[in-house]
């Protein structure tokens, strides 16, 4: 492993592992210089995602955005698994990793799938008044009708732990739900991130049994019917100070 004052060198865990199967699948690294540094590295066939060249990955982010899944046949348990450990490598907040997540398909699915369609009575008005170019209301009320027929929907919820805390578990909350959607296009499933479902939020956490936290976002997920073109970015404001 290549570091500043040279490589590292292989070293077994001195305090010893809790347990063997940790030594056999994390690798620990000590530069042998007076700065000690150490790291773990889990190998190759651990890892949950594979890393990939910014050409590709930025190719991900263009097909991702804004699938929407409309198959039938629900994805195999397995695929879904290796999504839902994907996302969990996503960074957060002092290590907090203050999410969690349900998995939902078969009549708990379509229980949770009625309750937030309710949240489209709520959300039309906004859209209007946004005055968005293209806005096809009938379009969205078919859509959140059954969140595209999608036969799995993911809901991810993050832990309130004061102003602060609360405020880290969002953002890390946020790069598992990225990390969620690029590992299921990696997997060939369509995705929708949805945030409209907080427009019931009080009636979905109860419907969740996790009063005490707060809904992030929620996604439908499945084989995609079709994948709809690429929108373009708006030209936000990008600083660049000091170059």
């Amino acid at each position: 492993m290549v570091h500043k004052h040279g490589c590292y060198e292989r070293y077994a865990d001195p305090a010893g592992a809790k347990e063997q199967e940790e030594l056999e699948r994390i690798q620990r690294y000590r530069c042998p210089a007076p700065c000690r540094l150490t790291f773990s590295v889990l190998p190759p066939h651990r890892l949950p995602y594979r890393p990939v060249r910014a050409e590709r990955l930025q190719g991900d982010f263009d097909r991702r955005a804004g699938i929407q899944a409309k198959g039938l046949d629900p994805p195999p348990r397995q695929v879904l698994e290796r999504v839902i450990e994907a996302a969990r490598w996503a960074p957060s907040g002092i290590n907090l990793q203050g999410w969690e997540l349900a998995v939902m398909t078969g009549r708990v699915r379509d229980q949770f799938v009625a309750l937030v369609s309710q949240a489209v009575k709520y959300l039309l008005p906004e859209l209007k008044k946004a005055n968005i170019p293209g806005f096809d209301p009938e379009r969205v009320m078919k859509f959140f009708k059954d969140l595209g027929g999608a036969p799995v929907v993911i809901a991810v919820t993050v832990w309130l732990w004061g102003d602060a805390t609360g405020a880290a578990n969002i953002q890390s909350g946020s790069a598992l739900m990225q990390n969620l959607l690029l590992a299921a296009h990696a997997e060939g499933l369509g995705t929708c991130w949805m945030t409209a479902g907080s427009l019931v939020e009080k009636e979905v956490l109860e419907f969740l049994g996790k009063t005490d936290q707060q809904l992030l976002a929620i996604t439908p997920i499945g084989y995609s019917a079709k994948e709809p073109p690429v929108v373009p970015r708006k030209p936000r404001e990008v600083r660049w100070l000091g170059f």
